[in-house]
């Protein structure tokens, strides 16, 4: 928001001076200027969007959240396709632990630190299999 003072603020702010045309960005700062407009000392010189520019706007923002989603719903696909064409051996259980943690971690995000967790990883995986 950007504001032009028309008056010196009373009680504070000896930086603004009449004339002054000053831009605040945020939150915070945009409530401080809407209080000195609200109280006379100030007024409001942002560029006025119309209607159909903020149409538009919300137009592409919704595009935009679409095409993110679609992103991360093909991204989410990619994943599982890489991990289904992961071979999982029906002797897994006998590999290296080095091997199996391997084999563990590329079927997952989740940090495999234990033999535990690889058997979980691991099961959870085949169960996920048999059940397409």
């Amino acid at each position: 928001m950007k504001i032009k003072f028309t008056a010196r603020p009373l009680g504070g702010r000896p930086e603004y001076k009449i004339g002054d045309e000053v831009e605040f960005n945020g939150r915070v700062e945009e409530a401080y200027a809407q209080k000195y407009i609200d109280r006379g000392w100030a007024e409001d010189i942002s560029p006025k969007v119309s209607v159909a520019e903020a149409e538009t706007s919300e137009a592409d923002e919704a595009a935009a959240e679409a095409a993110a989603e679609a992103a991360r719903l093909q991204a989410e696909a990619d994943k599982l396709a890489e991990r289904a064409a992961v071979e999982i051996p029906d002797d897994w259980s006998k590999l290296p632990y080095v091997d199996q943690r391997a084999l563990a971690a590329s079927l997952t995000d989740e940090t495999v630190r234990s033999k535990d967790d690889i058997a979980a990883v691991i099961n959870a995986e085949l169960q996920r299999r048999a059940a397409e």
